[in-house]
């Protein structure tokens, strides 16, 4: 079990094989990668300081079959890159930003996922489509639109 803190400057970290940790959260920028291996490995990033005055939008891509995969791009030089990720935590910027989501791996015991999009007109689009019996909850925020 490791825990691994990013910096502002491009970061790539390779898990081990028990219960990692990836975290960035205290500066996001730079271009990271986080690589889980087996174990239950957790991603923490927060864009929330990001305003998108670079005239880039917020946008993430995330999937996977049995673990979590994709990307977080928090604007022009602010990505992260992920794999074998169990447990994913994304706090979004302020600005408008867009989730698209693959809900697959939701169906291996333990995967979680808690996306805050924070302020501005966000757009959620979520893939439940191979999970059966699923259900879906806002927690009453005001996305600006969603896709289920």
């Amino acid at each position: 079990m490791a825990t691994y803190t990013g910096t502002s400057n491009d970061d790539t970290f390779n898990g081990t094989t028990g219960a990692d940790t990836f975290d960035f959260t205290a500066h996001p920028g730079g271009v990271d990668t986080a690589n889980g291996d087996t174990g239950t490995d957790t991603l923490k990033v927060d864009y929330s300081t990001l305003t998108g005055s670079d005239g880039y939008g917020f946008s993430t891509n995330i999937y996977g079959d049995t673990d979590w995969i994709g990307y977080l791009r928090g604007g022009l030089n602010d990505y992260t890159y992920f794999s074998g990720i169990e447990k994913l935590t994304v706090k979004l910027s302020s600005a408008s930003d867009y989730v698209s989501i693959d809900a697959t791996p939701l169906g291996t015991a333990g995967n979680t996922i808690s996306v805050n999009a924070g302020a501005g007109t966000d757009y959620l689009s979520i893939d439940l489509r191979n999970l059966s019996g699923s259900t879906f909850s806002d927690n009453g925020s005001e996305i600006g639109r969603a896709h289920v």
